[in-house]
């Protein structure tokens, strides 16, 4: 006969473990509700391919009466972990654990599914290759655009402006010209009467002579010469007006001189230099010089030569002469 003890202990134990396992239903429903483990078969429980592993955590999460929200499945030897999204029963978010990055899928139909990826972080390597290198990019071109199109205006300026001084000195000199044949036919009408008119007309030939010589000087100082250098061993003074094309495929030294340069003063070079190319410029024109490279404050200190073209305009504003230095990197 089993004792008393015996049996109220035993009952007590089958209580205590009906409470034991009633309280772990209760935690299993509740963390059954959270995520599921997905098999695909009793072997190895993995997935062919991510789009099967896709189309069951859909059907899992919006076609079954399954309540949980996470699941998760291998497929291709690699892991992923499955979101359900409580506003479309097209769309979860997965994380694919193997490159640890999330993204929001589309499903188009559960009948003949085909799957839409939005990546939804950017990684922090990312944001080099697809920001910053693209952004800076864009920024070069819009800048060589802009300084393209600024010496298109400088250069058709100039041009103009020195065919408007040209047509004004030629306005000139077809009064001058007009002027004198007045005076030589009123000379030679009256020649016979007063031999010595013919002394001061000479004399005012050689004045309008004079003032005629000025007037092509003047003509001459508008216009802008265009000369072109091949030496790869360059020692050059700046001229007023001038624009000089070094065409020498590798420039082994460039040494320019700034002259005494008064307001207006303008100079032009433009050369392909190197690394190694030894760049120096000597200013006597007894003003300070200001350097700007692409637009930017330097000095003479900090500027280093790279393997680019270089087109450099001297300006002088009676204050100080501007070196501006256009830098296009090959």
């Amino acid at each position: 006969m089993i004792p008393e003890e015996v049996l109220l202990n035993a009952a007590e134990n089958i209580t205590t473990n009906l409470e034991r396992l009633t309280n772990l239903e209760v935690k299993y429903n509740t963390l059954r509700k959270f995520g599921r483990k997905m098999i695909a078969d009793t072997v190895t429980g993995d997935y062919s391919s991510l789009n099967d592993a896709l189309l069951a955590a859909f059907n899992l999460f919006y076609l079954s009466s399954d309540t949980c929200d996470i699941a998760s499945a291998q497929a291709n030897a690699k892991t992923y972990l499955f979101i359900k999204n409580r506003n479309s029963v097209y769309k979860l978010c997965l994380f694919d654990a193997s490159v640890g990055k999330y993204y929001d899928v589309t499903i188009s139909s559960y009948s003949d599914p085909t799957y839409t990826y939005e990546e939804l972080f950017v990684q922090t390597d990312e944001i080099e290759s697809t920001y910053l290198t693209p952004l800076h990019n864009t920024i070069i071109s819009e800048y060589q655009a802009y300084v393209t199109a600024a010496n298109l205006a400088l250069k058709t300026y100039i041009l103009n402006k020195a065919e408007e001084d040209h047509q004004s000195m030629m306005t000139s000199l077809t009064a001058v010209d007009t002027a004198l044949r007045e005076r030589i036919d009123a000379i030679l009408n009256g020649a016979d009467a007063n031999f010595d008119t013919f002394i001061e007309v000479s004399t005012k030939m050689a004045e309008m002579l004079e003032e005629d010589d000025n007037l092509w000087a003047a003509i001459q100082a508008a216009q802008t010469s265009c000369v072109s250098n091949a030496n790869g061993t360059v020692t050059h003074t700046l001229i007023d007006n001038q624009s000089v094309n070094f065409t020498a495929s590798e420039i082994l030294v460039m040494n320019i001189t700034i002259p005494v340069a008064e307001h207006g003063f303008t100079s032009y070079i433009s050369f392909k230099g190197t690394t190694s190319t030894v760049f120096s410029i000597v200013n006597t024109s007894g003003l300070t010089a200001i350097w700007l490279k692409n637009s930017a404050l330097t000095d003479a200190e900090h500027f280093n030569m790279k393997n680019a073209l270089y087109n450099i305009l001297f300006e002088s504003n009676g204050a100080n002469i501007y070196i501006r230095i256009e830098e296009i990197e090959e």
